[in-house]
């Protein structure tokens, strides 16, 4: 009889490991992240709001550890941080030539339009098995 069991893996050497589609992938991943910040917490410090992305990002990586799912790595902690930076960035930037209020709507539009046509693809197209 073959038990199923789950290892734990840390990885604190950054870049380690060749998989640049998933370095891509997590920065992707949160720059929505960084622009929700932007757009709810607009009177908090960037320095701040990219503390929180950062300890967010850790705290998802000591429970992939704790739990044994995955692979807790310091360039997942990395990556997702500079995504979230991207989105702080993006935000401010686009800030200066659109009018606040029209701005943040038209991104909670777009990133409420992607996360309904990735939640009927990953229901719909690509099934998961678990």
């Amino acid at each position: 009889m073959v038990f199923d069991y789950h290892r734990r893996s840390l990885n604190l050497i950054p870049f380690d490991r060749n998989g640049y589609s998933e370095m891509i992938c997590n920065v992707i991943i949160f720059v929505p992240l960084g622009l929700l910040l932007s757009i709810n917490f607009g009177q908090i410090s960037v320095w701040r709001k990219l503390a929180f992305i950062f300890v967010f990002s850790l705290v998802i990586e000591i429970i992939q550890f704790v739990t044994a799912i995955g692979v807790a790595d310091l360039t997942d902690v990395i990556t997702n941080t500079g995504g979230g930076l991207i989105g702080l960035v993006l935000y401010a930037w686009s800030k200066t030539y659109v009018y606040d209020e029209k701005l943040d709507r038209y991104i909670l539009y777009i990133i409420s339009t992607l996360l309904i046509v990735f939640l009927l693809l990953r229901t719909f197209i690509f099934k998961v098995r678990y």
